[in-house]
């Protein structure tokens, strides 16, 4: 038996999927340049939650220190 006896291809099918890759791949790029439209309000959030989360450990350190 040859090769092409037992391999068959829906070939309509693998068009459809390729349609469906292409239009996923489209919506990622849609998302990750919403996402870098807010980068540096994000960034400058996560730097504020750092300052505020090392203010919080230090006061933390100093009452339990202090007490």
């Amino acid at each position: 038996m040859g090769m092409g006896e037992w391999i068959r291809a829906d070939l309509s099918r693998i068009g459809q999927v390729a349609g469906q890759v292409s239009a996923l791949g489209a919506e990622f790029e849609r998302a990750t340049a919403l996402v870098d439209g807010y980068e540096d309000a994000l960034g400058s959030a996560v730097a504020a939650y750092h300052g505020t989360d090392d203010q919080l450990a230090a006061a933390l350190a100093r009452r339990q220190g202090g007490g």
